[in-house]
């Protein structure tokens, strides 16, 4: 598995989660890292990269 969405992010949807935690909606979300990445670090943390296309 390379990427579990297969695609990069883009900088809208980093800007629609910033534009969420700028909303009282998002009042008690604090001292969390939010990862907006896909699921990409997650697979690294569990091994679920293959890097094998990259050679």
């Amino acid at each position: 598995m390379s990427n579990p969405v297969a695609q990069l992010v883009t900088p809208r949807e980093v800007a629609t989660v910033r534009a969420f935690l700028g909303r009282e909606a998002a009042v008690f979300v604090n001292g969390v890292n939010l990862l907006v990445d896909a699921g990409f670090t997650a697979a690294m943390t569990t091994n679920q990269v293959d890097f094998a296309g990259l050679a």
